[in-house]
């Protein structure tokens, strides 16, 4: 399959806009969004001075998103300023720019539809933006449908912006275009090991958005076949595999960690093979020890 590419939207997406949302500023704080100060042109190329509100969130979801081989790109009237300004503040990397027209919709049409279209060509893609014209939804639909071509629009909400159930049916969505494994395959399915690692990750004390996040970013290197700590191939070492009743552990031999242990929080290399449990309880214990490293092994 082609690799698939997202449009991604600033304004009212990753730039929430306190006017859109009961309570201003302060619901923004509530939601995670800090306030930065923008000093330089605008859309328009004339000079430009005020608030944004951006979410450091937003960041580790899309290094999450880009861990999973999706090419990001702006689609938004900064332009190339999104890499140079809203980028370095979320702590992600440079990423190509769509050139798109700074107008609103007209006759039921977004005016960056022809730069995306033109950008994504046949490839599947997500689409992300807080307003469209209307029409694109009847586009994607036909796009899927009757071209076969993956398309998926997210529509936010511009005084809440980026949402965790948005990343997640993005998540979902890449999902269904990953062949699952042959049955004799190495890589572990993905959805699977989601129920395993959750609970696991929540006897250990992590719950809610931060155990969704250990989560699918485990999943993401598993989807690729890879240890999720050390990013080596697990297909590598299809004998070191055992399975308990409700709990699958799977070793990897470079670096000696169950294929969960990864929750991107520091944590050393694991321990040995023969040191791994099998028995449910003692993962558990194993997990709380890798989420939560200052309380010691127990």
């Amino acid at each position: 399959m082609n690799r698939p590419g997202l449009a991604l939207d600033v304004d009212g997406v990753l730039a929430a806009d306190p006017r859109h949302i009961l309570g201003g500023h302060e619901a923004l704080r509530s939601l995670g969004y800090h306030e930065h100060h923008y000093d330089g042109p605008g859309p328009d190329g004339m000079p430009a001075s005020g608030p944004v509100w951006l979410n450091p969130e937003h960041g580790f979801w899309l290094r999450e998103l880009l861990a999973r081989d999706i090419d990001i790109a702006w689609a938004t009237s900064w332009g190339h300023r999104a890499s140079e300004w809203i980028a370095p503040r979320l702590e992600l990397p440079a990423l190509p720019v769509i050139e798109v027209p700074n107008q609103a919709p007209g006759f039921g049409w977004s005016a960056k539809l022809g730069p995306i279209r033109r950008w994504i060509d046949r490839r599947p893609l997500v689409w992300i933006d807080d307003v469209y014209g209307g029409k694109e939804h009847g586009w994607a639909e036909d796009r899927r449908d009757e071209e076969g071509i993956p398309t998926l629009l997210i529509e936010t909400d511009p005084g809440r912006g980026l949402q965790r159930e948005h990343i997640d049916a993005i998540l979902s969505w890449l999902d269904a275009q990953t062949p699952a494994p042959d049955a004799t395959g190495t890589a572990p399915g993905v959805q699977a090991h989601r129920d395993c690692i959750t609970t696991a990750l929540r006897a250990g004390g992590v719950t809610g958005d931060k155990a969704t996040r250990a989560t699918n970013a485990i999943l993401a290197k598993l989807a690729k076949g890879m240890c999720p700590r050390c990013g080596a191939a697990l297909g590598q070492f299809p004998g070191r595999s055992r399975m308990t009743p409700d709990r699958c552990i799977r070793v990897c031999g470079e670096c000696s960690s169950h294929e969960g242990a990864l929750t991107m929080l520091p944590g050393d290399g694991g321990d040995s093979i023969e040191d791994w449990p099998l028995d449910a309880s003692e993962i558990r214990v194993e997990f709380q020890a890798i989420v939560k490293p200052d309380q010691g092994r127990q």
